[in-house]
Parts: structure tokens; sequence; C-alpha cells
């Protein structure tokens, strides 16, 4: 994706491992549609993320409503492409069977993509 903007957003989980927060490298106020693309990156090996059932602002099938992406590894997930036209949100957590859907929220709340 040589012609869009890249952002990144970085999972930061605790030293407890209870608490996340997002930081979006370089800052930014807002994602522009067709005009930046995202790469997600933790510190914490078990990190991952999930849209929740009103929609992802990216078209790739990896990031669809409901879908579970890793992305605590040594290398980011992406870049995918923001094409979002209204306000999203996804909960960071981890993969964790017993509970419903198969994952579990850290404590944080998420992070809404900042939209145009």
């Amino acid at each position: 994706m040589p012609d869009h903007k890249l952002v990144m957003y970085y999972i930061e989980v605790d030293r407890s491992g209870t608490e996340a927060n997002v930081r979006f490298i370089p800052p930014i106020g807002r994602l522009e549609k067709n005009v930046h693309a995202v790469l997600f990156a933790s510190n914490h090996p078990r990190a991952a993320i999930r849209f929740d059932d009103k929609g992802s602002p990216f078209e790739d099938s990896a990031l669809e409503s409901g879908k579970i992406l890793d992305v605590g590894s040594v290398e980011a997930k992406g870049p995918y492409l923001y094409m979002g036209d209204r306000q999203y949100h996804f909960d960071c957590g981890f993969r964790n069977e017993p509970s419903p859907g198969g994952f579990a929220n850290w404590g944080g709340g998420g992070a809404d993509p900042p939209q145009e």
C-alpha cells in the first residue's frame, strides 16, 4: 500500500496483564477513508482484537465483525486499508475458549478508531 499513510494501533498491556490501552503511532486525530492503512501490534503475546457486531471499517476478511485477530506477535498485523464511514468499535483482549465467543476482554474498554 505505497500510496496510503500508515498508522499503528499499539495495544499496550500492563504488567499484571489485566488492563490494556491503545496508542496510535504516530498520534493522529482521525483516520481517513481510503487514505490510511492500519497495522495492529501489542507488547503482549496473547493480545487479540475483535470488532463488535456493528461491523468493521476494513475490507479485509481477517477483520470482519466478530472475528478474532491475534495481534500479539513479533510482527505487526496488516496493513489493513481503512474504509470506514461511521463510528466503529473493537475490543482488546485475548483468545479464551471458555469465554463467550472464545474471547475475553482486558479492562480498558477497547477502542473506537477515530473517524472522519
